[in-house]
């Protein structure tokens, strides 16, 4: 994971995650997280990171940007679309309850 870090706060977190109980399993998928600005279209980087679980379609966020007014950890059950394809995901998952859409 160090290889796949692009900065200083990237780093911050790998050693937590190295020094805590994160568990060591190769089927999880790791990405980080960035602040999106639509007027300006740019990503900024964000102390964030998500962790997907393809076998249990689990999703862990953990999101610390105070700049941007987000400081949150969740814990999703992913949902596999039906459609799926280039732009499309492959799973949605939500902190409202999809069974009302």
């Amino acid at each position: 994971m160090e290889a796949l870090a692009k900065n200083d706060i990237q780093m911050d977190i790998i050693r937590e995650l190295a020094n805590g109980d994160f568990p060591a399993d190769e089927s999880l998928l790791f990405s980080w997280i960035a602040h999106y600005d639509p007027q300006t279209k740019v990503n900024t980087a964000v102390k964030g990171y998500l962790v997907y679980s393809p076998e249990s379609h689990e999703i862990y966020v953990d999101i610390d940007s105070s700049e941007f007014g987000t400081c949150e950890q969740w814990e999703l059950k992913a949902h596999p679309c039906k459609a799926v394809g280039t732009g499309i995901p492959a799973v949605v998952a939500s902190t409202a309850d999809l069974a009302c859409w």
